[in-house]
């Protein structure tokens, strides 16, 4: 089976959610937010709401409260899982791993398998393929964030047995 990486170009528009976690290229800690430069940002992008959005969330010296801004990346994350559960998302990326996993393990059967979810936020899929165990035995499930807020978060949570949640 022969997997293809695509390059994809950025959109005009830039998510809302983007500019709010900005980590440092050097160290890879999360940098302070200009809430001006942001709020031009987005619209320039044509998100006006998300303007409006950004130019209410409270500042400090010009830069978004970092506090502030972890408890909105809350709210939406379980918003969107909330909306990944009633779209069956879990099950349906679970159907398509489930096509890529057989090709793989007959051509290597005695490699373990490992998915890993980039941008997991919350990790509710990983979570989800973990407690339930569609993929089978042998797969190793990692899910990763640059949002240390949504990485570790789940810690707290009633989490499958062998998960472990880092930051």
């Amino acid at each position: 089976m022969e997997l293809k990486l695509v390059a994809v170009t950025p959109s005009r528009r830039v998510e809302l959610t983007d500019p709010l976690w900005v980590c440092d290229e050097v160290t890879g800690g999360r940098s302070p937010v200009d809430r001006e430069a942001m709020v031009a940002r987005l619209k320039a992008s044509g998100q006006r709401r998300g303007a409006r959005i950004a130019q209410s969330l409270p500042s400090h010296g010009g830069f978004l409260d970092e506090q502030a801004v972890d408890a909105l990346m809350l709210r939406v994350h379980r918003e969107l899982q909330r909306l990944g559960e009633e779209l069956q998302l879990p099950r349906r990326v679970a159907e398509t791993l489930r096509s890529w996993a057989s090709p793989l393990r007959e051509a290597k059967p005695q490699t373990p398998l490992r998915v890993v979810d980039v941008g997991c936020g919350l990790g509710y899929v990983t979570r989800w393929l973990a407690a339930h165990q569609v993929l089978g035995p042998g797969v190793e499930l990692v899910g990763v964030d640059m949002n240390s807020v949504l990485a570790v978060t789940p810690r707290s949570w009633r989490a499958p047995k062998d998960w472990t949640a880092g930051s």
